[in-house]
């Protein structure tokens, strides 16, 4: 016996589930009899997840949002827009249904066909891991008590389609926000499957490593990614594999546009002002509400930047935060340019070791120091170098950072006297260690205490410790100075972004940054490559003597007439291009 459906002959006894599964994981067209993936992903959920099941435990309650979320994992939107298929970022407010969306469509996605399908879902840590993305896919596998394909496996936060055979096969839940991506994924990031997902929740504080892993999972045949979060920065991953194709690069957009192309995909943006719980507040009340919106109007501002991040769900405009460094600075003062020196520079690095100061990396940052070509004294910064920390049992950890350190730098031809430590906390004793198993010179950069009393520039003679509240600001404000004058280069995306993310304290005299565990709660991310390279600065500072704005010719003057009546083939030119 067999009855027909869809145009197609279906064998007696097939739910209507599994034809609904069949005809998604295969995109049974229109034109076929089907309805298409949009169609039959829809008809899946509502069939497996209703509002209500019998049992009387909340399934998926279906909104307009989720439907435009549905149509662009199946490549509708992408379409449109003659964009890139299979990645995808979603931009929204708290309280849009992002991660309980993205969960059940994973599901449903994966029970299509859970026979070769490897899902991903990633978060930050294990804690918030459990509580968003992964706890949402929990939720729902588990509303029919063991019904569904599958074994669900605690210790490894998995659920596997055969736990005694491969465990490809399955969807797993991996924090992400510390190491690299091999140390998170281990065997996963080189699973061969015919279908393969990877979901990022909160892809704005989750490292590079969650999107580094695209370059071999997208090798396989059938390979999705989803990013998503509550953007805080054109600079943080989110943002940065969200920025439009459209030229002009995010001047293109503004919150007005629902989506728009990117260089990998498509960006869906979806607007709290416009959530489809103000619409339906009792039927809705899971999504972000309009008391929700005034509330925050009324206590934190219209334009403030949590309205923006958490409300509207868009990018907050430049200048309502107030950071050290700004992204417009980034480009106005040529810091991520390369550097043409006038002679051949100097090279030096700063280091901070974090392990007792509240960091996640121990960070190596390595610089060259000299005069450009168009007469201003800078600092042009090489890539960092991540130090990984180990625990042998013949070595104190200490030992085994100056032995990787010593490493680093005497193939870069790099001193001891050439180096500054940050030694904040118990971070003297590496100091020390490294005098007694390297040689002397270290310059000890104290982020605690007191500001100092040099003058905070060339051009203002007031003393730091009447300018700065503390040290730590002090060393802050002196690399956005020497930024201000056009005198760092050579800035990598990462550190930019942790340099654009720290706040300055709000109406605080003297003035003072954002303590760097605070920053750490708000952002999920340490600024262990800024503060090496804020340790490198004041290294230089203090071995050559110089003050932000020194050598640098203050007279009105356009650096691009200069550089085009400069003939650099006639002079002796040192190009560095660390990038």
């Amino acid at each position: 016996m067999s009855f027909w459906k869809y145009d197609k002959e279906w064998a007696d006894g097939t739910t209507d589930l599994s034809v609904e599964l069949h005809c998604y994981r295969y995109d049974h067209d229109v034109d076929e009899g089907g309805l298409g993936q949009v169609g039959h992903m829809t008809n899946a959920i509502k069939t497996l997840f209703p509002e209500r099941l019998p049992n009387g435990r909340r399934g998926c309650v279906w909104h307009p949002w989720l439907e435009r979320r549905v149509e662009c994992w199946c490549n509708v939107t992408a379409r449109r827009l003659k964009a890139p298929e299979d990645w995808y970022c979603w931009f929204g407010p708290a309280s849009a249904g992002k991660t309980a969306d993205a969960a059940v469509i994973a599901l449903v996605d994966w029970l299509a066909g859970y026979d070769c399908t490897t899902t991903i879902v990633c978060s930050t840590t294990i804690k918030m891991l459990k509580k968003r993305i992964w706890g949402e896919v929990l939720r729902y596998y588990t509303l029919y008590g063991g019904q569904l394909p599958g074994t669900y496996q605690k210790s490894s936060l998995a659920i596997l389609s055969n736990p005694d055979g491969e465990f490809k096969n399955g969807i797993h839940g991996i924090a992400i926000q510390q190491g690299t991506v091999e140390e998170a994924m281990g065997d996963l990031i080189g699973v061969h499957n015919d279908r393969v997902r990877l979901i990022i929740d909160e892809a704005q504080a989750t490292r590079e490593a969650a999107f580094e892993a695209t370059e071999n999972l997208s090798a396989n045949p059938d390979f999705k990614l989803l990013a998503m979060g509550n953007p805080q920065s054109h600079l943080d991953p989110l943002g940065r594999y969200s920025e439009p194709d459209l030229g002009g690069g995010w001047a293109a957009v503004s919150p007005a546009m629902p989506e728009w192309p990117t260089k990998y995909g498509v960006t869906l943006f979806f607007d709290g002002r416009k959530s489809p719980g103000i619409q339906e507040p009792k039927r809705l009340s899971f999504l972000l509400q309009q008391k929700q919106i005034e509330e925050t109007i009324a206590r934190r501002g219209e334009d403030s930047p949590y309205m923006w991040t958490f409300r509207i769900g868009f990018p907050p405009p430049e200048g309502l935060l107030h950071t050290i460094i700004t992204e417009s600075m980034l480009v106005k003062f040529h810091m991520r340019d390369p550097a043409v020196w006038k002679y051949p520079p100097q090279r030096g690095a700063g280091l901070d070791p974090s392990f007792s100061n509240g960091g996640d990396r121990c960070i190596l940052a390595p610089y060259e120091f000299g005069e450009l070509i168009t007469g201003e004294m800078a600092i042009l910064f090489l890539p960092y170098i991540h130090i990984k920390l180990a625990i042998a049992k013949d070595k104190p950890i200490t030992y085994h950072i100056q032995e990787r350190v010593q490493e680093e730098c005497e193939e870069l031809g790099i001193r001891p006297s050439d180096l500054g430590i940050e030694v904040s906390g118990t971070q003297g004793s590496l100091a020390d260690v490294i005098e007694r198993e390297w040689g002397p010179g270290v310059h000890r950069v104290k982020f605690q205490g007191s500001a100092t009393n040099r003058p905070v520039s060339r051009e203002d003679p007031t003393p730091a410790s009447k300018a700065y509240s503390n040290r730590v600001t002090e060393l802050w404000f002196n690399f956005s100075l020497f930024a201000r004058y056009g005198q760092v280069r050579g800035m990598c995306l990462d550190s930019a972004r942790e340099f654009t993310q720290r706040l300055v304290v709000e109406d605080k005299q003297p003035q003072q940054i954002e303590p760097k565990r605070a920053m750490r709660a708000r952002l999920g991310i340490s600024p262990d490559i800024a503060d090496a390279q804020v340790t490198a600065l004041d290294h230089l500072i203090h071995r050559h003597g110089i003050l932000p704005g020194e050598g640098v010719d203050f007279s009105p003057q356009n650096e691009d007439d200069f550089y085009r009546d400069v003939d650099v083939d006639s002079k002796p030119a040192y190009v560095s291009e660390p990038f």
